[in-house]
């Protein structure tokens, strides 16, 4: 039976993720579960030191013992917290334009802009739900009360970089993304884990919690990226395979032929992405340009086959030799109703 645990971040400072081009800041990411992964790996090696040997380290990377979401918004609402997830490709809320506010005042604010819903609007969907002051965050009026329209859970500053390749020695511009994931005491993100056993979910804990010390994302060195694991919980995770069921990514899967397959389902709906950035190597690999991936972004509505979802791959460059690096396109996959 797999081990599942919800783990709630309170981040501490602001996280650096990679942005792309100049301008291109506002769309980056919130830290994906690939990112999320290999930040893993790299806490890993660092604890492990010079006792694991490279082979083992290698098949860790390979085929890490975990399967995570991306980064997802909490927000402590009617003195609970409550746990959002990508919203599902193509769900659309009010109208294009704008829609009516309370008492009858025009709402100008987008509903493209919506990025997560509440786990209970996802399973009972509104046409009009209240959102967050920053109109990512759409929960039921019951959860929402009057605090979600105080919350402005992401705030995005463009930071310009530049590294230098290790296998050219040129010196590579690129932009950084600084992140504010939630404010005061009251938000912050949630993470779903998954393990094969309670040991490996104490081996992971223990990860989490010296990236909370070390910091997740760039400049970690600067104190960037720092956060407190202020609750963790038991996930229930239905694991089992239902006919007519479908499930939306909580983080960004590689398919394997089983996905490849799912995607030409009528029903599927999702969008495709693709990932390259630089491996900033738990084994020495910093600066290495990875190859570029193409991967099944959150928020994919597929058919259910169960909760895990993807496949790791191998994005080493050509002439690099030191070891291989690899990108973890597994991730877990939340249930939805049945199909209408």
């Amino acid at each position: 039976m797999s081990v599942y645990r919800a783990f709630y971040l309170r981040f501490l400072a602001p996280v650096r993720v990679s942005a792309g081009a100049s301008g291109e800041a506002a769309a980056a990411p919130d830290l994906p579960s690939d990112s999320l992964s290999a930040a893993l790996v790299v806490a890993a090696a660092e604890l492990g030191g010079e006792r694991v040997p490279p082979g083992e380290m290698d098949g860790v990377a390979r085929e890490p013992p975990w399967v995570v979401s991306s980064l997802l918004p909490w927000v402590g609402l009617g003195g609970r917290p409550v746990r959002f997830v990508p919203k599902p490709v193509d769900q659309r809320f009010g109208e294009p334009g704008g829609g009516k506010g309370g008492g009858g005042k025009r709402d100008d604010r987008g509903w493209s802009d919506v990025a997560y819903v509440s786990t209970d609007l996802l399973d009972a969907p509104l046409p009009t739900p209240p959102r967050s002051r920053c109109g990512m965050l759409a929960a039921t009026p019951r959860e929402a009360g009057d605090e979600l329209g105080q919350v402005r859970w992401r705030r995005v500053i463009e930071r310009g970089r530049a590294m230098v390749d290790r296998a050219s020695g040129v010196a590579v511009p690129f932009h950084l993304g600084e992140l504010g994931l939630g404010a005061g005491a009251q938000a912050g993100a949630w993470v779903a884990i998954r393990t094969e056993t309670e040991d490996r979910m104490q081996f992971t804990r223990l990860l989490l919690h010296y990236l909370a010390d070390c910091g997740i994302g760039a400049d970690r060195a600067r104190g960037l990226g720092r956060f407190e694991v202020v609750h963790e919980g038991a996930l229930s995770v239905d694991e089992t395979e239902a006919s007519g069921r479908q499930r939306v990514l909580l983080g960004y899967a590689s398919p394997d032929r089983w996905l490849e397959s799912a995607l030409e389902d009528p029903d599927a709906r999702y969008s495709v992405v693709r990932r390259e950035g630089r491996a900033h190597g738990a084994l020495g690999g910093l600066g290495v340009q990875r190859k570029g991936v193409r991967l099944v972004a959150p928020g994919a509505v597929i058919p259910d086959r169960g909760a895990l979802v993807g496949q790791t791959r191998d994005v080493t460059p050509e002439g690099f030799t030191e070891h291989r690096i690899y990108r973890d396109g597994r991730t877990l996959a939340w249930p939805l109703g049945r199909r209408t």
